[in-house]
């Protein structure tokens, strides 16, 4: 008898945070009845159940990292800098 090697089978990746969501949301047919029968009755089973499914399968949080930023001191001068005046000259039109 010979021996036979048997591989072991991939582990399949987990599904993301959007696979678990799209899986979990009522079907579309089922929101819009849920839309309709909400704004007939005045209720609100249909934004309790999206969020329902939210809360069980939150948005991952996306840590984001800012590169480090150096500010060089500006140089400072003695003398401050003042505006020059502009001179208006009013000119007289002739009939």
């Amino acid at each position: 008898m010979s021996l036979i090697s048997i591989k072991p089978l991939p582990v399949p990746p987990e599904p993301t945070y959007q696979e678990l969501r799209a899986s979990a949301y009522p079907s579309i047919p089922s929101q819009l009845d849920m839309q309709y029968h909400d704004a007939v009755n005045t209720t609100a089973t249909w934004v309790e159940a999206i969020e329902a499914v939210k809360v069980a399968y939150p948005k991952p949080v996306e840590v984001v990292t800012t590169p480090e930023v150096v500010v060089e001191e500006a140089q400072v001068t003695e003398e401050p800098v003042v505006a020059e005046e502009e001179t208006i000259v009013a000119t007289e039109k002739t009939p």
